[in-house]
């Protein structure tokens, strides 16, 4: 969903709220009122029904009996009918309505009961509007609606978050990839016009190896970028298949070191390989799990500060059956906050003096992915004196 939709469908979900809200007010007052005029009518009705026996009660010198005899008959008709409120009645001599009507009661009717003339009054005292059923059935409805409405507009807005977030990741991947391309392109377009160059004689053939050298080097560079993408294409897709069959890890790891290992002989570091003299089988793809390690000893080399010092390690779990690879390296190491987020897609990390480091930031998290599909665990955690270890658990069977 786009930014400007999400932004729009927000601002129509409060003024909804809003407008659920006034109307909800008004059409509570508006029934208050209603019920107040019907309860008055109904009054009237009542004492019109009973003045023989009110007159009865005054006539006997009672007008306090006869206010609670009015008030008993009036609330027991209204409660009958569902009406949220109550009548307080008062009965007095003709000359004190107006103090009655300080008081806030209302002119019913007058009567003259031995030659005295009476005033009945009676005064509207609405009930909560929660204890009429009618309303609120009616209550409940918009509560319920207006709590759709609110909830639709916190959807709304962390659906706008997550796309944002999304979008910033798309940005940063493409600048990623751009960064990447543009590299090794432009070495090859230098080093294949020296190659066209006049200025390259024919017998020159150290130059022409060189120069060729760094054509094939920086087109396998090329190569391993489209072959991230295409994983990355892959996984999106759900399209994880996977080939496990029994393979020796110990012959994995073997090849992933071998695969590595004149690169860091180049950048004058070290490699230490320790793999267990018996067989460590496990059900796996071996292009994938190979693919895995190579990937953890790639970014062992790229992070390391001055010439790499690696260790690969392959050991085994035999209490819970488990093989365990790791990959040591005495680099900057990794901080709490980023081993949290370490794996998630398109996560990079920049070296702590800032230096900017290749890659797309796709390796951990298909690391981590493969891993999970064989039934496994990855995590990582600190070296010692310096440096982190990644660390892969995949179920296996030990052949000694």
């Amino acid at each position: 969903m786009k930014r400007r939709n999400i932004i729009n469908l927000t601002l129509i979900s409060v003024i909804a709220l809003v407008g659920i809200i006034i109307m909800q007010a008004l059409w509570i007052n508006m029934t208050l009122k209603i019920t107040k005029i019907q309860a008055f009518q109904q009054t009237i009705q009542i004492i019109n029904q009973s003045l023989p026996q009110i007159t009865s009660k005054i006539n006997n010198q009672s007008t306090t009996e006869a206010q609670e005899f009015t008030e008993h008959l009036i609330n027991n008709s209204l409660f009958e009918q569902d009406l949220p409120v109550k009548h307080s009645v008062f009965i007095t001599t003709k000359d004190n309505i107006i103090q009655g009507q300080q008081r806030g009661f209302w002119l019913v009717k007058t009567i003259s009961v031995n030659t005295i003339d009476y005033a009945i009054m009676t005064k509207c005292v609405p009930m909560s509007w929660l204890k009429s059923g009618q309303l609120l059935f009616w209550v409940i409805i918009s509560i319920l609606l207006i709590i759709v409405v609110a909830f639709s507009v916190v959807i709304s807005l962390l659906e706008h978050r997550k796309n944002k977030k999304l979008e910033d990741i798309k940005k940063d991947f493409v600048s990623n990839m751009t960064h990447e391309l543009k590299t090794p392109i432009a070495t090859i377009n230098v080093a294949s016009k020296m190659l066209s160059s006049k200025l390259l004689e024919s017998n020159d053939i150290e130059k022409i190896r060189r120069y060729s050298k760094i054509i094939h080097d920086e087109n396998m560079r090329l190569q391993r970028l489209v072959d991230k993408v295409l994983i990355l294409s892959i996984f999106d897709q759900s399209q994880k298949v996977y080939q496990k069959i029994p393979h020796n890890l110990v012959e994995i790891v073997k090849e992933s070191f071998q695969h590595v290992e004149l690169l860091v002989e180049d950048l004058h570091g070290i490699i230490a390989l320790d793999i267990p003299e018996f067989q460590v089988i496990a059900n796996v793809d071996r292009t994938h799990i190979k693919n895995v390690v190579v990937n953890l000893l790639e970014n062992a080399i790229k992070y390391s500060e001055s010439p790499p010092e690696i260790l690969l390690e392959l050991k085994v779990d035999k209490k819970n059956n488990q093989a365990i690879i790791s990959v040591s390296d005495s680099g900057p190491g990794i901080s709490d906050e980023d081993k949290v987020q370490i794996f998630d897609r398109f996560k990079r990390l920049n070296k702590p003096n800032g230096k900017r480091v290749n890659g797309l930031g796709v390796g951990l998290n298909y690391v981590k992915s493969v891993i999970e599909a064989h039934e496994g665990r990855v995590q990582v955690s600190d070296n010692q004196p310096s440096g982190a270890v990644f660390s892969i658990f995949l179920p296996c069977n030990i052949l000694l």
